[in-house]
């Protein structure tokens, strides 16, 4: 049995931008995501140094889904089954992960987790797909 990617791009795609409209609606609301995620009883400095943390992650975050978001687009990597598996459950965790953290109040770390496996690594895949398959077309 073999897997058609057609039937993930509207998934996919759905997923992606998900996770991106988390991305930058926490990002809106940095302080409040930083005052819920640090523990009781923290100084204007820790509030301070986990902002600009998380100011920069969740910049990241959209950065990378950004990336992965043109390389679907243009069809690099719309059509490769590994890759469109990859990300589509990698973007639909991280947009249920992301929930949970600001609902939930997770540790401002925690982030950090959910960035690297929901965010650059599906965009280490489109990447990589970029340069096997977008630059292979050219030559």
């Amino acid at each position: 049995m073999s897997l058609n990617v057609g039937r993930f791009v509207p998934v996919r795609f759905l997923a992606l931008i998900s996770h991106f409209v988390i991305l930058v609606t926490v990002l809106w609301s940095v302080n409040a995501t930083v005052n819920s995620c640090l523990p009781t009883g923290y100084s204007q400095t820790d509030f301070e140094t986990f902002k600009e943390r998380l100011t920069i992650g969740f910049s990241l975050g959209i950065a990378l889904v950004a990336i992965e978001m043109i390389g679907f687009l243009l069809g690099i990597s719309m059509f490769v089954t590994s890759i469109a598996l990859i990300s589509t459950l990698a973007h639909v965790v991280a947009s249920i992960l992301l929930a949970m953290f600001v609902l939930d109040s997770w540790e401002c770390q925690s982030y950090w987790y959910i960035f690297g496996f929901c965010s650059a690594t599906p965009a280490f895949f489109e990447l990589v797909a970029l340069m096997l398959y977008g630059l292979g077309k050219r030559r």
